[in-house]
């Protein structure tokens, strides 16, 4: 999914009356691939759907199901965790020389 958004971010530059530059291009891929694997790395597309499928019977718990309102906070929660965890371990492990 990554590589069509990429694509169609492409071939949207190409209608703008002047062509993007090789840096622009690769921060319209980055944007890409974080929204494409944002779903992924909230867990919506194996573990949430997962939860959904829990059985008292056999589980022992109830399942899971996210209002809108939960989900994107969760996806909040997520990204604010991702983007402090990525801080901290860039200051450890990029130290000045």
């Amino acid at each position: 999914m990554s590589l069509q958004s990429a694509l169609i971010g492409f071939l949207l530059s190409r209608a703008l009356a002047s062509s993007i530059t090789p840096q622009e291009n690769v921060v319209v891929q980055t944007t890409a691939v974080a929204t494409g694997t944002m779903a992924l790395a909230a867990g919506f597309v194996g573990i949430i759907p997962a939860l959904g499928l829990l059985n008292i019977a056999q589980d022992g718990t109830p399942p899971i199901h996210l209002s809108w309102t939960a989900a994107l906070a969760w996806s909040f929660a997520v990204a604010y965790y991702g983007f402090v965890l990525l801080t901290l371990l860039r200051l450890c492990l990029l130290k000045p020389i």
